[in-house]
């Protein structure tokens, strides 16, 4: 992967491998993003007209476990053993909430979709974000040390065949070695209430590349 300016401009000898970054500004999502409904529910789909409030999605629904997510329609560019995914996050509540964001084999994020993931999740911590790692075999959720709050935070999430290391805005927040997926991925954002009341998630910054 090109490391430096020089790497990126140099038409030389350089493999450039895939690398995607998106701010999420402008009127409209760009057309490489899907959107869909995780499990029920009408969610809404939102450029927020602010600065630096990027895109949104409402659960907007009255049932637990409706939401929304975004993803790349099975597009899977990316190696879990070799990846870094950057993104800032904002979960606008920290109630009966799962505002996640990350790389995953398809848009369930299940206990067998494989993958990693960052964000809140509070039906597992209702105190402190949550990091996730799911492989062929099972799931295992570490509880970090950031606690939860409604603010914007820059997450990164690094895959190596070893495990996967996760920092919140600058700082090595968990190093987890219990799981290593192996299939390729994509990125994903999710938005899904766990109560009876709508919540929503925002996203205004998304880098990801292999290594």
């Amino acid at each position: 992967m090109s490391q430096s300016v020089f790497e990126l401009t140099d038409p030389f000898g350089f493999d450039r491998k895939q690398r995607f970054w998106d701010y999420f500004d402008g009127d409209a999502l760009r057309s490489w993003w899907t959107t869909g409904i995780f499990s029920g529910g009408s969610p809404d789909f939102t450029m927020i007209d602010g600065k630096n409030e990027g895109f949104e999605i409402d659960s907007s629904s009255v049932a637990s476990l409706d939401g929304g997510f975004l993803w790349f329609n099975d597009i899977r560019q990316f190696d879990p053993a070799s990846m870094r995914l950057i993104v800032e996050l904002k979960a606008l509540s920290n109630t009966d909430t799962v505002v996640s964001t990350g790389v995953a084999e398809n848009n369930t994020f299940g206990t067998t979709d494989e993958g990693f993931s960052s964000g809140v999740d509070t039906a597992t911590s209702t105190s402190f974000f949550l990091h996730k790692a799911i492989d062929s075999v099972g799931l295992t959720q570490v509880t970090g040390t950031v606690v939860l709050d409604t603010n914007w935070h820059r997450f990164k999430i690094d895959g190596n065949s070893l495990g996967s290391k996760y920092w919140i805005d600058g700082k090595l927040d968990v190093i987890q070695t219990t799981r290593t997926p192996t299939a390729k991925v994509q990125p994903v954002m999710f938005v899904i209430q766990r109560s009876a009341t709508p919540i929503q998630g925002r996203i205004r910054y998304l880098e990801c590349w292999n290594y």
